[in-house]
């Protein structure tokens, strides 16, 4: 045991070492990654006969040790599902992965620099002066504690008295991501509006969208791609929050139900009333997170940071802007808090989840997931439309919806209008004989009609539209047709009494149904107009066979046609819309194609963070 001041020689010059072996072999490693990296980009590139200067550049610098510099900033990974040559989105990948490695080198070896050149590797006496200077209790003691701290120590020196960064210190700010709500959604007061005085907390219900959603089941981090979350109130606030701003520093504070604290930058935005906040580097996934909106004394401004948080930066790992302990602070005002959970898939691999099997018969995708989408993504919640919603995105449907929308089909349906000939004498004429144009060549074919001028349709009707001879023009909307989600265990709605539970929240995989609006839609759309116009052509063969039978009669002449002939004349002779929906087969046409387009908005706003396609198999 040492009792007096230990010999600083045994203990400085190993635990300098061991911040040496570690940044040595922090080098070691990311050249090894970075070399097998380059190999395989290597192999892309000759594969696919690549102009080598166009991606690595003269004398390979974009690819080369050191490449990162030549950037002006970091790339971004490839995201999103589109059609392209998967060995060229790996190369990206893989060269985006490489700026990152060799970033990462070249940040240890300046790291090794600083710890070879400071000036206590060799001079004891300021370890000496600051063992002295702890209070006698918590003096370490023992060789191996003495090492450790002034291991600790020497961590929080290079990692924190000098710049270590290779990217050149900013100010910290919130991001400028500043989205454009969808009209209703934020309130509009008249310029006689005197917003009421504002009480803190504001209650969640006073929050009418935001970002990630209160109640939300699986927020993902990468759902944010400007990484910046928002809170928008359901009235004017400005003036009181400007009294707040004012005088203190506003924060994001996220809590997880284990207690970990992270606090991000936050500002109130006068030009919209909303407040807006950073998210954290990384949520960790299957915890339930409280998020505050608190303001801060000014003067309560991050202190020295902790010896876990230097060791944190001297690895390269992200850490909290502020670390403050003591919850609430002293002399802080809460504005509002939510609750939600963070699931654990990314956004772009969220459509793996839900590739299930499609059932054509009820317009439905049948799936198994841990992690389902939750009723506020489905249904959204008072202005806030659904977050999530999904269309058909083959060719073969494009082609069905718009002959179902085709105003010749209705005039195929309605031309000429068929009355019934049964127990009337030959020789007495029937409304359609007495009709001049019923030889005219666009009754009988009548794809040769003005379908186009004939009736008025509206675009997007509420409900079936009667036609005349006992036909329907079936439902069929144009945009947002309600999707709908059933899971055989409920998804929660996250509040404090999860948060309260203080552990995470993983979900067991659960069998779901995914009615998808618009192939619901089309399914029972399609289905009416073949029953029709099978019905149709049966019903116009037979009366055209009969009037020329009852005119045959009537002029003495022969009659030799069969009923069988007016069926083959009007098949020929049918439009181009009514054919496709006649020879469509439901759903051999859709096998090989099927793909359905997930469209995913920023909450209260129409603006997209992310469109996936989903490919499911289709049900035999």
């Amino acid at each position: 045991m040492v009792h007096a001041q230990p010999n600083w020689r045994e203990v400085v010059q190993p635990a300098f070492l061991r911040l040496i072996e570690e940044a040595n072999d922090s080098i070691a490693k990311r050249k090894t990654e970075a070399n097998i990296v380059r190999g395989k980009m290597n192999e892309i590139i000759t594969e696919k006969k690549l102009d080598r200067i166009f991606i690595a550049g003269e004398n390979d610098k974009y690819m080369a040790e050191g490449m990162h510099r030549f950037f002006t900033s970091a790339p971004g990974p490839v995201q999103g599902h589109y059609e392209r040559d998967k060995r060229i989105v790996e190369l990206e990948n893989l060269h985006v992965d490489l700026y990152y490695s060799d970033q990462a080198l070249f940040r240890w070896q300046e790291m090794l620099k600083k710890i070879r050149a400071h000036p206590d590797m060799g001079i004891h006496s300021r370890w000496a002066r600051d063992w002295n200077a702890l209070p006698v209790g918590s003096r370490p003691n023992s060789l191996e504690e003495c090492r450790k701290w002034v291991t600790d120590k020497l961590v929080c020196d290079v990692t924190t008295t000098t710049t270590v960064s290779l990217i050149p210190p900013q100010t910290p700010t919130v991001g400028s991501f500043d989205p454009a709500f969808t009209k209703g959604v934020l309130p509009v007061a008249p310029a006689s509006y005197q917003a009421p005085k504002l009480t803190f907390p504001i209650p969640t219900e006073m929050i009418v969208a935001s970002y990630p959603m209160n109640g939300q089941f699986a927020f993902h981090r990468s759902e944010s791609i400007p990484g910046v979350g928002y809170v928008a109130f359901a009235k004017t606030v400005q003036e009181q929050f400007y009294q707040v701003q004012e005088k203190n520093v506003l924060k994001a504070r996220w809590t997880s139900a284990k207690g970990a604290v992270v606090y991000t930058l936050a500002e109130f935005r006068f030009q919209n009333g909303n407040v807006f906040f950073n998210f954290p580097k990384a949520l960790e996934p299957d915890m339930v997170y409280r998020l505050e909106l608190v303001a801060l004394p000014a003067t309560n401004r991050p202190e020295t940071p902790s010896v876990d948080d230097c060791w944190r930066m001297f690895r390269g790992k992200p850490v909290a802007e502020t670390t403050i302990s003591d919850l609430p602070v002293p002399g802080e005002i809460k504005i509002t808090e939510l609750f939600f959970r963070s699931g654990k898939y990314a956004i772009f691999e969220k459509p793996k989840t839900m590739a299930g099997v499609v059932d054509w018969t009820s317009g439905s995708i049948q799936f198994r997931t841990d992690e389902p989408l939750d009723e506020i993504e489905m249904y959204g919640f008072g202005k806030v439309p659904p977050l999530v919603t999904f269309a058909l995105q083959t060719a073969p449907f494009y082609q069905v919806l718009d002959a179902l929308k085709s105003k010749s089909v209705v005039y195929y349906l309605t031309v000429p209008r068929v009355e019934p000939l049964e127990n009337v004498p030959a020789d007495q004429l029937v409304a359609a004989e007495l009709d001049h144009t019923l030889d005219a060549p666009f009754i009988r074919k009548v794809a040769l009609g003005n379908a186009d001028s004939y009736i008025h349709l509206p675009d997007s009707p509420q409900k079936d539209i009667a036609l005349r001879g006992n036909y329907i023009l079936p439902l069929l909307q144009n945009a947002r047709v309600k999707d709908s989600l059933v899971t055989a265990q409920p998804v929660p709605f996250i509040t404090s009494e999860h948060f309260k539970k203080k552990k995470s929240m993983p979900f067991p995989p659960t069998k779901c149904t995914l009615y998808i609006g618009e192939l619901q839609q089309l399914v029972a759309a399609a289905a009416i107009q073949q029953e029709q116009l099978r019905r149709r052509v049966r019903e116009r063969a037979q009366f055209f066979y009969e009037l020329e039978k009852r005119r045959a009669l009537r002029e003495g002449k022969p009659f030799t046609a069969t009923l069988e002939a007016f069926m083959q004349q009007e098949q020929e002779n049918l439009p181009a819309e009514v054919k496709t929906i006649l020879e469509t087969a439901f759903p051999d046409v859709f096998k090989k194609e099927f793909t359905v387009l997930i469209s995913r908005r920023f909450p209260g706003t129409d603006q997209y963070s992310a469109s996936l396609s989903l490919q499911p198999e289709v049900k035999q």
